[in-house]
Formats: C-alpha cells, structure tokens, sequence
C-alpha cells in the first residue's frame, strides 16, 4: 500500500465532542493497566487527534483516507479510534506526527478491531517494520537511573518499579563508588539514600556539586520532615523520594524530568546510522568538560568547547545544539562573566544529554 496522498480529503469518522473522546481514551487506558498479562512489546501515550489514515479493506479496490484519534503507540504498531468496524487484514498507511512537528508516512495491518460503543471502535495495527516510538511519544524515550543505596531489598523493589515505568535503573551500593559513576557517565537521575556507611547523602551530593555535576539529584530516605526537606535542597538535591517507595511517587518523579528527546534529522538515513551513533556516544566527555569548564569559570576553555560542539553538531544533523552551542561561544566572545553563561551552559548540557542515537541510545549511555 503506498503513502497517503496529500491530494486525499481525509474525513472524521467519529462524531461526538473531544471531551468524550478523552473519556473514552481514558477508559481504554485504565483498561489496559489493569488487565492481566502485558504486551511484548510496551505501547506508549500518543494523544493525537485528527490523523490522517489511509484503510483499504479485503475486496476494496481503493483505499479511504479518513481522521482518527490515536491512542498509544509502540515500536510495533498503534492503536486508534475509528467511526466504524474495520475488517482484520486491512492495510494501513498512517501519518504519524514526530514531536518536532514533522510527519512520517507508516504501514502496517489491522490485527484487532473491537467495539467500545455507539459506532465507535478501537483499532490495532501491526507496523510493517518497527519505528523508533521515542520520535513520537515522549515517554518511550529510556531513563538512566543511578540508585544509590547500601540496602538490596530496597534496591530490588526499586528497580523493579522503575524498569516497569521504562527507566533503567543502574544499582551502586557504594557512596565512592557512586560518586566515580556519575562523573563518568551522566544520567538522568541519581536515587540517593541519605545513610550510606562510607559517606552519607548529604556529603556525597556536595562533592558532586562541587565537581559541577549538574543533573538531577534526588534524596531517599526513610526519615522526612519538612525540616529536613529544606535541609537537603540546600545541600544541593533537587528533591526527596520517601521509602518505602511507590510506582506511583517515582512515576511522578520521573515525569519531572522526562523531556523530548533530540533526534538527527538524518535519523531515516541507514548510511548515516553509525556516524550519528558515535556522534552521540562522544557527548558524554564534552558534557563533563562543559561542566567542569563552568566550575572553574574558564571562560576561553568554555568558548573552545562551544565551538567544537558548533561547528560538529549540524553535520551529524542535530542543529538544535549546534544553534545553543553558537549562542554560548558568542557570549563567551562577548567577555560575558561565567555567572551570566551558565544559562546558556545549562542548555547545551541538556541537549547533549537529550541527543540520541539510530540505536536508541543516549548521551547518557556509555
């Protein structure tokens, strides 16, 4: 089945308001969550409504565009609302929007078909060839999880909640050791118990800032006031997570730092998959330069880095760092103070951080 024409008039085959429509998405989704078993390859949020669809039915000698409200998406396929019943084996041809705004044209076939009601029915369709979801749901993109505490049963629980809610959590029972982890390799979040027998939380995250790491830094413990809470912002952690933990409160957590991820805009490209898979692999040390530099408030080491990161960025197709890292060399050329910059070196860290590879891999990932 080819792509979809942008000749075709596609129309809406559902015909009650958006606000029932979001009802209706709602209950599917708590429907899911809660029933047994678990699909083999995970489905993600993707609300989008008005896609444009092309179905072609067994017998059909054409195909019929129309407008659709998606649900969920996976690397294997996507699941819709549709105005009526759709045969099993028909053809699909769907343009699903990237979350940078552009589209891309995906094939696959109708595998399920089921009532939800009125003339309404939810759709599933098998893709032809697996897409990346990252490029259309936020929250497909992996977290990197260093956890940090002396306890494995806590440990174990955990990483269980986080695997589940697509986080990958890296396990360190030693605060010195956890320390050398994190200036290697940044990650997205750093789990820290407050009492760990070498150094505890609160000396840990000190010497972590103190080196310039500037990500995401939580508190665990088990012991919490608001007295304490105030405590351990000043020492330098962004939050606290009580135990014993919950899915629901490291959820909440995780959406807090969840952000869309940067994609090469040669992603489509297989020639270009293992130079923008290297590009992104090399990040992680001009991320701690980046960083160290601002510590030390080497203006010129700062400008250097900028540069480099400008004039390689573009070529591998993530424009979007080249443009911030133009923005930080020009201030830095400026004679701006570091105080000012950091901003500037605050967004070019992110987006390094935010950078992925054709594999799915990200700056954080060594």
């Amino acid at each position: 089945m080819s792509g979809i024409s942008s000749k075709e008039r596609a129309a809406k085959t559902i015909r009650v308001s958006e606000e029932r429509v979001t009802e209706l998405l709602d209950r599917l989704d708590k429907q899911n969550s809660t029933a047994a078993g678990k699909r083999s390859n995970e489905r993600f949020s993707y609300r989008r409504g008005s896609v444009t669809t092309s179905l072609q039915q067994p017998g059909d000698s054409s195909a019929l565009a129309c407008l659709v409200h998606t649900r969920c998406v996976g690397q294997d396929g996507i699941d819709f609302l549709h105005g009526s019943y759709v045969h099993i084996g028909s053809a699909c041809s769907i343009q699903l929007v990237t979350l940078h705004g552009s589209w891309e044209d995906v094939t696959g076939t109708v595998l399920r078909c089921e009532y939800v009601e009125g003339s309404i029915h939810e759709v599933s369709v098998k893709f032809n060839h697996p897409i990346d979801p990252s490029l259309f749901a936020a929250d497909a993109a992996p977290c990197r999880v260093l956890l940090v505490d002396d306890d494995p049963a806590i440990a174990r629980l955990a990483s269980f909640h986080l695997a589940e809610l697509n986080a990958h959590a890296e396990h360190i029972e030693s605060s010195t050791e956890a320390i050398e982890k994190a200036l290697e390799s940044p990650y997205d979040l750093i789990l820290l118990d407050i009492d760990m027998p070498e150094l505890d939380g609160m000396e840990v995250v000190a010497i972590l800032r103190s080196k310039g790491y500037s990500g995401l830094i939580a508190a665990f413990t088990s012991v919490a006031n608001a007295e304490d809470r105030i405590k351990y912002l000043k020492a330098g952690f962004d939050q606290q997570v009580d135990k014993p933990v919950t899915r629901d409160v490291l959820a909440k957590l995780l959406e807090t730092i969840r952000e869309e991820p940067v994609h090469s805009l040669f992603h489509n490209d297989p020639a270009m998959a293992n130079l923008i898979d290297t590009f992104v692999a090399e990040l992680p040390p001009t991320i701690r330069e980046l960083e160290a530099s601002a510590m030390e408030r080497d203006g010129p080491r700062l400008a250097h880095l900028a540069q480099t990161l400008m004039e390689s960025a573009g070529g591998y197709g993530f424009d979007v760092i080249t443009e911030a890292a133009a923005s930080l060399q020009q201030a830095c050329l400026r004679g701006d103070s570091v105080d000012n910059l950091q901003p500037l070196i605050d967004r070019v860290v992110r987006l390094c951080r935010l950078a992925r590879g054709r594999n799915c891999e990200t700056a954080s990932d060594e």
